[in-house]
Parts: structure tokens; sequence; C-alpha cells
């Protein structure tokens, strides 16, 4: 984002104008920060400052009460509008387009107002699944199934494979906390485990029957990689997906660009 933020002081700003990557640095080291230029750290910090929030008798909008905390409408909006624009701009998203999508994980906050942090944490991590993990498999460790089970980030969204199956005679430690199991052992283990999520990396000649053994042994959501539809009944969640399906799309659309 800072890289992106550069290009556009470069191309809209005034040749006379302190552009972020010319800052002379800080007094004291700092980590850098990935999203935000210096300037535009700079900018947040002085908004959240209590310097800021004390300030008084400097324009109309700034009042006199007792005590030196406090907020007005022009301080809170500005504070607001400042994490609405960094949430946006680290989601590559519209600033209404988050307060949308943050009003439909939450219905605690009030216009003008704003969300409670706490309480709102709690509502993002109870809709993405973090407080209660969601336990699955995955039925084919091939080469698309081992770099599933490589990817980490499946837990930030409230889902954990939690093992793997193949057409081994034993099992495999794969790495600390998974194994590659043999079928034979694959009923047993999903009843025993409450397994909810089963993901099918097989080929399509063996896909079918594979979801019908998740079926059968309780699996409730089904996820496809293999090139072909399934068949599941009523009450089953699946979701399909079509590696190559994706990249033609975007073939296609880059030769009509």
């Amino acid at each position: 984002m800072k890289e992106k933020t550069s290009k556009i002081e470069k191309t809209f700003l005034s040749p006379f104008a302190k552009r972020s990557e010319d800052t002379v640095g800080r007094l004291r080291e700092e980590p850098p920060c990935p999203m935000r230029t210096e300037f535009q750290r700079d900018r947040d910090r002085i908004i959240h400052c209590k310097a800021f929030r004390r300030l008084k008798n400097k324009t109309q909008v700034f009042f006199s009460p007792e005590g030196d905390h406090y907020r007005t409408r022009l301080t809170h909006t500005l504070a607001v509008s400042q994490v609405a624009r960094a949430i946006a701009r680290g989601l590559s998203l519209g600033e209404v387009q988050v307060r949308k999508d943050l009003a439909a994980v939450s219905g605690a906050g009030k216009p003008k107002v704003g969300y409670k942090t706490v309480d709102l944490i709690k509502s993002i991590e109870n809709h993405l699944g973090q407080t209660n993990m969601t336990k699955a498999v995955l039925v084919g460790a091939g080469k698309l199934g081992k770099a599933l089970l490589e990817f980490d980030d499946f837990e930030n969204y409230g889902v954990k494979i939690i093992a793997a199956f193949d057409c081994v005679e034993t099992s495999i430690r794969y790495n600390r906390s998974i194994e590659i199991l043999p079928m034979k052992e694959f009923g047993e283990f999903c009843k025993n485990n409450n397994v909810q999520i089963g993901i099918i990396t097989v080929g399509a000649g063996s896909a079918q029957d594979v979801c019908n053994r998740m079926i059968e042994c309780g699996i409730s959501a089904i996820w496809n990689f293999a090139p072909c539809n399934l068949e599941v009944p009523d009450g089953i969640l699946l979701k399909q997906e079509r590696l190559a399906l994706s990249l033609a799309y975007l073939n296609n659309k880059l030769s009509i660009m």
C-alpha cells in the first residue's frame, strides 16, 4: 500500500510538495509500517494523541468543558474517519463498504458514536469462527493436498485441518500437527473427532466415492477440488472449486483487453 501511495504522490502532488519518500527519518529509529507512509503515521498519531483531545478555545467547534479529556463531534469524526480509512486501505476496499460490513457483523454500533472496540473484536471473531474452531480433514495428500496442508491461514477463519488421508499402509507424520493416515481409519477418525468439513483433492475418478464416504461419516460440508461435479443429498453443503476455469477466465479477460 505504501508503494501505491508513493506513486499517487508522484503523479498528483506539486513539484514543490514534500513527498513521504523524501522524509529525513526520525530521531528514534522504529520499524516501518507496512501500510502507511511516515507522514500518514504522523497524522494518525496527532489525531489520537492526548494533546489533540485537549484542544479548546481554538475554533468555534471546540468548547470549554470542565476537565481536559473530552470528545467533540469534530475530533470524533476525524478519529473514526482515520480508522475506517486505514482498514479500507489495508483491505483494498472503500470506506463505505468497511462501515457496512462492520454493521452487518455487529449491530452494536451507534450513529456518531461508533463501536466499543472490545465488543466489536468479539463479534468479528465469532463471525469468523475463531472462538469455536471447526475441524476439517483432507483426502488426497498429493501435491495440491499438501499445498493446502502447508497453508497456515485457515485457522484465522475458524477452520483447522486436523488430519489428511491417502492410500498409505500406515500413518505418516507430515508436520508437527498433521498426520497422513490410511483410508481404513477414516470413518472411525471422523466420528471420534466430530469432523464437520471434508476437503477433496483426489482425482475425478474417485471423488464421488470419497464424497459419499464423507457423508456416511457425518461430514456435513464438503470443499471439492476434483475436476468433476459431485452429487450430494439435501442438507449437505458443497463448494466446488475450478482452478482451471478460474485461470481460463483470467486468460479470456486478458485477451479482450
